[in-house]
């Protein structure tokens, strides 16, 4: 019997090669999202299907699904632009920026007060933080915009498009204790929280990959080597509140039928907002050798996809 790792995206694999090496689980790699229909078709069990993937790849789907489970989400509004990386065209249309500041204006600025509220800008389809950034009025996001704009035409790489063409403006939650916190979920119940501090800014990806590593060090390097303010919190820490929001949560994978996910939430002191569900989720393993003395997630992913195994 073999598991088979259907993925999108080879820089997350290393430390689950390791993990399922040293289990000795047999895996093949396929990064083919397409054959997802095909399995489902002749009855294969699936672990995050194309449910799953459908969710990982719309920022507006996860808000949609999850305010329909009654999980509270930051206050966003969604721009579609008629510019993405699949298209030829690479300059942002004057129109649509007056549209994003027009949108900014009707949800983030107070008439009465005439005050704004923080807001952010990100891509419906992204990761890592990428294409994330906090604007205090719409003149910011205008510029914003207008740079990016600029630096597409004079080929900068260092932030592109949208993928799908569609942008969010999202209310900014500020935390008093400038964190996030990331639970991870295996078979539709918590396998741990993990804090991350915010104040280095938006990329916030826990994954050791993300620290550009080089492939061989993801899955050596020491406990130290990572100082990104990652760090696995003990149960007895949760609030009431994260209790009830990671019950929600269970439940709602539950009726996703999602079994492995990262979600991602900010605590404003009153209210717990969830903001991103991730059905592709990684793991840090330098905050798990500082918690658990050794790397962790994937070895209890590997766990679980032998007892499924087993089941059939």
């Amino acid at each position: 019997m073999t598991v088979y790792i259907i993925h999108e995206n080879d820089t997350w694999l290393p430390p689950f090669r390791k993990a399922f090496e040293e289990l000795h689980l047999p895996f093949i790699e396929w990064n083919l999202s397409q054959v997802l229909d095909y399995l489902s078709l002749h009855s294969c069990r699936i672990i995050n299907d194309q449910r799953a993937l459908s969710l990982e790849l719309s920022k507006v789907k996860q808000y949609v699904e999850l305010t329909k489970n009654n999980i509270r989400v930051p206050r966003t509004a969604f721009v579609g632009c008629a510019t993405s990386l699949n298209q030829q065209e690479s300059t942002i249309q004057e129109n649509f920026i007056e549209t994003l500041k027009k949108t900014a204006r009707e949800n983030f600025f107070n008439v009465s007060t005439q005050t704004w509220a923080p807001f952010i800008s990100k891509h419906n389809r992204a990761g890592k933080g990428l294409g994330v950034h906090l604007f205090a009025d719409d003149q910011q996001l205008e510029e914003q915009f207008k740079k990016l704009s600029n630096n597409n035409n004079n080929n900068d790489d260092d932030e592109e498009f949208s993928v799908d063409g569609i942008y969010l403006l999202q209310e900014y939650i500020q935390s008093p204790k400038k964190a996030i916190n990331r639970a991870e979920f295996i078979g539709y119940k918590l396998m741990y929280v993990i804090e991350v501090d915010t104040r280095q800014g938006f990329q916030l990806c826990p994954s050791d990959a993300c620290r550009k590593q080089a492939e061989v060090k993801l899955v050596q390097q020491s406990a130290d080597e990572i100082k990104h303010g990652f760090n696995i919190r003990p149960k007895e820490s949760f609030t009431e509140n994260e209790k009830n929001v990671i019950e929600q949560l269970e439940n709602f994978l539950q009726e996703q039928k999602i079994e492995v996910a990262g979600i991602e939430w900010v605590d404003d002191g009153t209210n717990i907002y969830v903001y991103d569900v991730n059905c592709n989720t990684n793991y840090n393993v330098a905050a798990e050798t500082r918690f658990f003395g050794d790397m962790y997630g994937t070895v209890r992913l590997g766990e679980y996809f032998q007892k499924q195994l087993r089941k059939d």
